[in-house]
């Protein structure tokens, strides 16, 4: 079969079983390209044929701009030959910001079994591997491509959580952890969740946090709302919300809902805007589970319920459609927590 970066190996018969699509998400210079090579390595021994897809490859070899977005329907033509394909036993698709409803196209497949492959890294992190990157000759042009700042800020606030039965059929989480060693010494010896329950006030929590990380996606959180909704700052918010919540989960999701407010705020003239802050936190969750597990790698085969309450709850403030419970497949306890925490949310803020 003719593709792109095929990786040979000896053909095996394709069994009757779903092939493995792995999906990689993660900002440039997160590490992508690295789980790719390793997973690579790792089954040089195993009779499997691997396919990897990537776009930026199909648009160095084309001649397309790293803009040009019809390289994604020459990616879906290769995917839907490769699903097909006997000589093909898995395949791995890298590209850089794909959103979540691209993502879902993928899942469409009848003959696919998505893996979403989400890699972790603080954006300070990104830029001085991006920086190693572009000085290092022995790489391919397209992996010495220079990614503007502002571009790969976009990214960031691009990227969010994979949800099971909307864009995937589990997912990893992998690369740099956000916290420092300090989270180990806090949870030693008990659940994540219920030492995190016991936090009352933001700047407990920060302690536990990278530098770098906070001085970047975490900046902004003890400033002023400007609206007319919060007339206190976001990290008094926050607090509230922990004071107000009355169960572990609930009190966790309070930590962790609205600590994307400094990077997604854009200032207005008479207010702030905060659209899409609600994936920071969620992804944050995410990171301290695999933080917490010291593995390389965590698998997910369920949804988080932490994670996906404090990414959807602002659902409720549009309302909660019949589509988008489809959608999401969202559940009756998934619905249920994220509207007992809206309650609380609401509740949370001064408005005189």
């Amino acid at each position: 079969m003719n593709g792109y970066c095929q990786k040979k190996m000896p053909t095996n018969e394709r069994n009757k079983m779903k092939k493995n699509v792995y999906v990689m998400s993660g900002i440039s210079g997160s590490g992508k390209s690295t789980w790719v090579n390793n997973y690579l390595n790792l089954s040089q021994n195993v009779d499997k044929n691997i396919l990897v897809l990537s776009s930026d490859q199909m648009r160095e070899e084309l001649n397309l701009s790293a803009d040009d977005s019809s390289v994604f329907a020459i990616l879906d033509a290769k995917y839907r030959e490769a699903l097909v394909s006997k000589e093909v036993d898995e395949i791995i698709i890298d590209t850089t910001a794909l959103s979540a409803r691209r993502r879902s196209k993928f899942l469409r497949k009848k003959d696919a079994h998505v893996i979403v492959v989400l890699v972790l890294t603080p954006f300070i992190n990104a830029l001085r591997n991006l920086k190693r990157r572009q000085a290092n000759i022995a790489l391919p042009l397209h992996k010495r491509v220079d990614v503007p700042y502002d571009v790969l800020k976009l990214q960031l606030k691009a990227l969010t959580i994979p949800i099971i039965g909307y864009d995937c059929d589990e997912f990893i989480v992998t690369g740099d952890s956000f916290f420092n060693n300090e989270l180990h010494s806090f949870t030693q010896g008990v659940d994540l969740k219920l030492a995190l329950s016991t936090i009352t006030k933001l700047d407990d929590f920060l302690d536990l946090i990278d530098e770098d990380f906070i001085d970047f996606e975490l900046n902004g959180l003890s400033a002023p709302h400007n609206s007319s909704f919060h007339l206190e700052t976001i990290d008094t918010h926050i607090n509230l919300t922990i004071k107000g919540a009355d169960t572990v989960d609930l009190k966790v999701i309070a930590l962790f809902h609205d600590l994307g407010k400094g990077l997604f705020r854009t200032d207005g003239e008479t207010y702030s805007s905060y659209k899409g802050h609600e994936k920071l936190g969620a992804l944050i969750y995410l990171n301290a589970l695999f933080t917490r597990s010291r593995q390389k790698e965590l698998r997910f085969t369920e949804n988080n319920l932490i994670a996906m309450v404090s990414y959807l709850h602002m659902i409720p403030f549009n309302g909660f459609s019949p589509k988008t419970i489809k959608r999401l497949k969202a559940n009756e306890e998934l619905i249920n927590y994220i509207y007992k925490f809206n309650k609380i949310d609401k509740g949370a803020s001064i408005t005189q």
